[in-house]
């Protein structure tokens, strides 16, 4: 029986240079906004794939990330492991996505959650399913309405 050593940043996956260089979220820095972006939607593709979603939507205000998941040319930049994954998943696990801009003041209940997010410790995450915060579910339903909060 062999015995594998767990990652030491998150203690959930077997500590391997792919798990630890770009699928562990919690061993990476994120030096620049767009990683931060590419990190969140790479978990969110994989929760709907987990969840069996065929087709999505992608929503970011982050206007860089959607051009990175729509470009077709060879990424060499610093993010390009990062935004491949995203891609990857979208491409292998969604029989129909879109990537779509959405501003920020048209998308405030995403901001709400990235607040309560990076009140978390640095291994802690939350996964609603139902039940999901009142103030997120004001901000939709304004949202939603195209009424200011």
């Amino acid at each position: 029986m062999e015995n594998h050593s767990m990652c030491p940043f998150c203690a959930q996956e077997e500590e391997i240079t792919n798990h630890i260089l770009i699928y562990c979220v919690f061993a990476r820095t994120c030096e620049e906004s767009l990683d931060a972006e590419a990190l969140a939607c790479i978990q969110a593709l994989k929760l709907a794939n987990d969840m069996g979603m065929g087709h999505i939507i992608v929503e970011t205000d982050a206007q860089a990330l959607k051009a990175a998941l729509l470009d077709e040319t060879h990424d060499r930049s610093v993010n390009a492991v990062i935004i491949r994954e995203a891609k990857f998943l979208l491409a292998m696990n969604f029989n129909v996505h879109q990537v779509m801009y959405c501003p920020r003041e048209c998308n405030r209940a995403a901001h709400e959650l990235a607040k309560i997010g990076a009140s978390l410790g640095p291994r802690s995450q939350f996964v609603w399913l139902e039940g999901f915060p009142d103030v997120v579910c004001n901000l939709v339903a304004s949202d939603s309405a195209g009424q200011p909060a």
